[in-house]
């Protein structure tokens, strides 16, 4: 497929070229020298400089094509037709838009294929990209729930520990005696036990009493 619309692309340019170069009166012979000077594909150029050798010979241009696989069948019959009747320039003209058709026709064809692929390749993309971000973004709300659950279980035992601190001096038993203030002995309701929360929001004083806690 690349080779078609190369081919079609050169042979598009070259035909409209020499179409208006002959149609403007310029020689065969100077219209092959220009075209050899514009041509930046080394194959056409080796065919152009062919063809300078033969037309000094006498040959037809005709002669230097025969047989070029970068020159399409149906570009060499109208070339021979062109000479054999004298309208090389109009035969030309018919040549470059024939092959212009097909180099379009050829791209838009590649167009409907590759944009398939692309969108195709953009959604595994966009797809690898969001399974990774999933996967960070897992990992973050594992990582905060395993502090959340840390903080949590060390409060608690933080809490527990402060109780039995307290308890053990004064003969308690801290299974079985309720939490209270200790300066006006008010038994505590669970919502006023929350280890951290609970003293922030009471500003580290008895509700009751308000002696500090």
């Amino acid at each position: 497929v690349v080779k078609d619309i190369i081919i079609y692309n050169e042979i598009a340019n070259f035909t409209k070229t020499f179409a208006s170069l002959i149609n403007h009166g310029v020689f065969i012979t100077d219209s092959m020298e220009i075209l050899s000077r514009i041509t930046t594909n080394e194959i056409y150029k080796e065919i152009i400089d062919k063809t300078l050798v033969n037309l000094g010979k006498g040959d037809t241009i005709s002669m230097a094509f025969k047989g070029e696989w970068a020159i399409p069948i149906v570009a060499y019959e109208m070339l021979v037709t062109g000479e054999t009747t004298g309208q090389l320039g109009q035969m030309m003209e018919k040549v470059a838009h024939h092959f212009q058709d097909l180099h379009k026709t050829v791209i838009d064809q590649m167009k409907s294929l590759i944009e398939p692929i692309m969108i195709l390749f953009l959604g595994v993309i966009v797809g690898i990209i969001l399974i990774t971000i999933i996967k960070i973004i897992r990992r973050i709300i594992m990582e905060i729930l395993y502090i959340i659950i840390f903080f949590i279980f060390g409060s608690l035992m933080g809490s527990f520990l402060t109780v039995i601190g307290l308890r053990l001096p004064k003969n308690e038993n801290f299974t079985t005696t309720h939490s209270h203030c200790d300066s006006c002995g008010h038994i505590l309701k669970l919502y006023e036990m929350i280890p951290i929360i609970s003293y922030v929001l009471q500003k580290g004083r008895c509700r009751y009493c308000k002696t500090k806690i």
